[in-house]
């Protein structure tokens, strides 16, 4: 049995065309893991979902691109080519629950300024700031705002 016939008898197809096939083998973090074989000695991994992606597709994926593969239906052990999506690296971290992804997505600052354009500023780095609160803690710094809060000035009792 090659490693195509092995690929197929892992994948539960039973919840039809347009649920998930979820992986029956071997999980790393979730995603399924097929092994095919051990060329020059040394053993080959792939990930389940991109063999689908690629068998469904019939093309690799691009080499020395930053693109990786999206589960639509955020089930990491589906390997249904329907539920597969073939997006950059930003897309990807863009789409999921991950704590960057959720301030990408914020509109207003912690303050509740909204992240306009004139309102907003943006590092080298990529991070973004409220221009107003930059503006409030410049001043605070510099003395013309008390501080606010559990460690500012304390009342004389």
């Amino acid at each position: 049995m090659g490693w195509l016939d092995g690929f197929w008898a892992r994948i539960d197809a039973s919840a039809g065309v347009d649920g998930c096939w979820l992986w029956q083998g071997p999980l790393e973090h979730g995603y399924g893991k097929l092994s095919l074989g051990r060329p020059e000695g040394r053993a080959v991994n792939e990930y389940a979902h991109r063999l689908a992606y690629i068998l469904e597709h019939r093309e690799p994926l691009p080499p020395g691109t930053r693109r990786t593969i999206d589960h639509l239906c955020r089930v990491r052990a589906c390997v249904n080519p329907a539920h597969l999506e073939l997006v950059t690296s930003r897309e990807n971290l863009l789409r999921s629950m991950h704590r960057a992804a959720e301030c990408g997505r914020r509109q207003a600052c912690m303050r509740g300024h909204p992240f306009s354009e004139w309102n907003t500023f943006r590092r080298p780095n990529g991070w973004r700031y409220c221009r107003a609160c930059e503006y409030e803690n410049g001043r605070r710094r510099k003395g013309y705002l008390k501080r606010r809060g559990r460690y500012g000035p304390r009342d004389a009792r």
